[in-house]
C-alpha cells in the first residue's frame, strides 16, 4: 500500500466518523462516530 492509499482511507474514516458524531442525537451513535474517528 502506498502512502496516498493510506492517507485516503484514513481521511475517509475521519470524515465518516465526524459526520456520524455530529449528525446524530443518540449518544450511542455519537460514541460510535467518535470511535470510528479514533480507530
Amino acid at each position: 500500500m502506498t502512502l496516498e492509499t493510506v492517507l485516503l482511507v484514513a481521511s475517509a474514516l475521519l470524515a465518516v466518523g465526524l459526520y456520524g458524531a455530529l449528525s446524530q442525537q443518540v449518544v450511542v451513535m455519537v460514541m460510535m462516530g467518535l470511535e470510528l474517528m479514533i480507530a
